[in-house]
C-alpha cells in the first residue's frame, strides 16, 4: 500500500508546510519517512503510461491537492490530438476522465478505499483545457 503512504504524507507536508520553505526537524522527518514509501512507478522526469480503452494517456502529474480538504487524488495528463477533440462534448469528455481513472484504480486498488475524491485534468501545455 505505498501509494496510500505516500498520499497520507503528501497531504500531512502539505498541511504542515504550505508554503514550501520553513524547515523544522518534524517536517524533515516527515519527509524521511515519506521518500521510504515513495511509490516507485509514479509520473516525473518520465509520463507514466496507462493503458485506456482508447489510445494510452499520457499521465503527467499525480499529487494530492491541499485546497480540496480531505484526501483527494489530482491527476493531470495530456491528451493526443483525439482525446483534445472528445474534450468538447462534454458526454465524452466525462467518458473519457472515467478512462483515465479505470486503468489507475486496477493498478492500485488500495487507493479506492483511501480516497475522498478524484479530479482528472486534461493538460495542453500550460493550460488546463478540461
Amino acid at each position: 500500500m505505498k501509494w496510500n503512504d505516500w498520499f497520507y504524507y503528501r497531504t500531512a507536508a502539505n498541511l504542515l508546510d504550505p508554503i514550501d520553505f520553513l524547515t523544522c526537524a518534524n517536517i524533515e522527518k516527515l519527509q524521511h519517512e515519506a521518500d521510504q514509501v515513495d511509490p516507485d512507478n509514479l509520473p516525473g522526469a518520465e509520463p507514466l503510461l496507462l493503458r485506456t480503452i482508447g489510445p494510452t494517456c499520457q499521465v503527467s502529474v499525480i499529487d494530492t491537492p491541499s485546497a480540496l480538504g480531505s484526501l483527494h487524488l489530482e491527476i493531470h495528463y495530456t491528451p493526443d490530438a483525439a482525446q483534445a477533440n472528445r474534450l468538447r462534448d462534454p458526454p465524452s469528455a466525462r467518458r473519457q476522465v472515467v478512462e483515465v481513472m479505470t486503468p489507475l484504480f486496477a493498478l492500485h486498488p488500495e487507493i479506492n478505499d483511501a480516497l475522498h475524491g478524484i479530479w482528472v485534468r486534461a493538460d495542453e501545455g500550460d493550460a488546463s483545457v478540461y
